[in-house]
């Protein structure tokens, strides 16, 4: 009976995934033209003049991206700043309105994909700043976020990875659709990290009350500074390995501890290390 109950629940889950698969491709095809920009009445052969500018030196309490396609860097500087590097025909308008700068990417129209990986948007925020408030819309492209302070930070990728380091959010939610979510050393009070198509790894999730992850096609690892006994962990996959301390666990609560940390994946390993 329980071969029949996992040959079973096998063959839901790969629906589901293959379910998922289909659904992100879909979705992808749909954001083609948008994303990559691609229109017959151009001239065949342009080149696209690439420019490297300052878009902005305005001050700012608050931050809201939404970028079709580049590599974003948000990082601690001398003085605020937003640069663009790439094709003059896609960077970006800047807007101030009150204290929440808009940094927003128009869609144009060109014969060749436009974007190669090459086109970089650039967001220094001097030391003593702590942004009030940090979100983050990106079609395609990886998102960096290092050295920086936040109240409520909601960042979302369609396609691509997203690194955070030595950052600090009041309240974090990070969304990959097709791409990696890694972390070092990041203090947050509460969130959460969902990896549809991607792994979620990292070390060091200091100062947190409550913290949920999961990955519906990837791995779990990650490496706590917290003791065993200071923490509740709920940690489970439908088909993998979960492990906590290189232990097996089952998906019940382990510990009584004031940090409570949930890890759980569809199709993958959860792997969650404490300092014992």
């Amino acid at each position: 009976m329980r071969k029949v109950y996992l040959i079973i629940l096998y063959c839901v889950t790969v629906l589901c995934v293959i379910g998922g698969l289909v659904s992100h491709a879909v979705g992808f095809a749909l954001r083609a033209g948008k994303v990559l920009n691609l229109n017959v009445f151009s001239k065949a052969g342009s080149a696209a003049e690439r420019v490297s500018t300052e878009l902005s030196e305005d001050r700012f309490a608050s931050l809201e991206l939404d970028i079709d396609a580049a590599n974003v860097t948000i990082e601690k500087g001398d003085a605020f700043g937003v640069n663009w590097e790439g094709d003059s025909g896609r960077k970006p308008e800047v807007q101030l309105k009150g204290s929440t700068l808009h940094v927003k990417q128009s869609s144009g129209f060109h014969i060749l994909p436009s974007f190669t990986g090459q086109d970089t948007l650039t967001v220094t925020i001097p030391d003593s700043q702590e942004l009030q408030s940090l979100t983050v819309d990106l079609d395609m492209g990886n998102l960096t976020v290092r050295e920086i302070q936040a109240g409520k930070t909601d960042l979302d990728l369609d396609m691509g990875n997203v690194q955070l380091t030595d950052a600090a959010f009041t309240s974090l939610e990070v969304d990959a659709a097709m791409g990696n979510i890694s972390f070092s050393e990041l203090t947050v009070e509460k969130g959460s990290m969902d990896a549809d198509m991607g792994n979620i790894e990292g070390s060091g999730l200091n100062d947190f009350s409550s913290f949920e992850m999961d990955a519906d096609l990837g791995n779990i690892e990650v490496d706590l500074h917290q003791e065993e006994a200071e923490l509740t962990l709920k940690v489970s996959t439908d088909l993998g390995n979960a492990k906590v301390n290189g232990e097996k666990t089952g998906s019940g609560a382990r510990g009584s501890g004031s940090a409570r940390l949930t890890a759980s994946a569809d199709l993958g390993n959860v792997k969650i290390n404490t300092s014992k």
